[in-house]
């Protein structure tokens, strides 16, 4: 019998945002995510047909609001039924529905089932570091204006091998209307190595120079760290 234990939101959102070639939810044997239907008083669990648990990688309930294993709830019933089939622990999303749709409005969704075609065209979103701060993406998550809204970006930090600074500036999206000022630096990796942008260290003098490191918002708003080709830090 596989083990169970609870999912933070953070944790789901990230399972929910990989991605290789293409969204791993398109992986058949990546996710299950099983959910109380909303129209049944009695909280009846779906389960896609054909469904080998046993070999899926993350298998994930949630109902409305559970927030531990020791709430003997129909999330834990359901649980139970799916640990004696999964080789992998089986997870219950802390908080539930209510929880993860009020950090994550913008994953809502009508829909049950996707077809493969469907999943690997889905949006994906930066892998999230710390909660609600600081995101890893790649150069194109950092230029859609409706990804950096969602996220409530409010700077972007490049990586890359260059030896060069590029660019350090304040951009106005007045054209989209999605932030007053972003603010947006370039580091070589080397630079970036020198300093925690997240503890609000200020780096060497010498060290990117015009950057205000000690200024709002790469500490008390949201930071994405973008870098370069190989991806990112957000």
């Amino acid at each position: 019998m596989a083990k169970i234990v609870m999912c933070e939101t953070l944790e789901l959102y990230n399972i929910l945002n990989q991605c290789r070639r293409v969204p791993r939810l398109a992986e058949i044997n990546y996710l299950c995510l099983i959910g109380k239907r909303k129209s049944d008083s009695e909280g009846t669990f779906l389960l896609p047909e054909l469904v080998e648990v046993e070999s899926m990688r993350h298998v994930v309930v949630y109902d409305n609001n559970t927030s531990s294993l020791q709430e003997q709830g129909r999330a834990t019933s359901c649980a139970q039924v799916f640990a004696k089939a999964s080789l992998n622990p089986v997870k219950i999303l802390r908080g539930g529905f209510q929880r993860f749709s009020a950090q994550y409005p913008f994953l809502r969704t009508e829909k049950i089932l996707n077809t493969i075609m469907e999943l690997e065209s889905l949006k994906i979103y930066p892998v999230e570091i710390l909660a609600g701060l600081l995101y890893m993406g790649d150069e194109k998550q950092s230029m859609d204006s409706t990804l950096l809204k969602d996220l409530k970006i409010g700077a972007i930090v490049s990586i890359s091998e260059s030896n060069t600074l590029e660019v350090n500036c304040s951009l106005d999206f007045t054209l989209t209307g999605v932030f007053q000022s972003l603010f947006v630096w370039s580091l070589t990796q080397e630079q970036f190595a020198m300093v925690n942008p997240t503890r609000g260290q200020k780096p060497p003098d010498n060290i990117a120079p015009g950057i205000p490191w000690t200024q709002k918002p790469l500490y008390q708003n949201k930071a994405a760290i973008q870098g370069g080709d190989r991806g990112i830090v957000f």
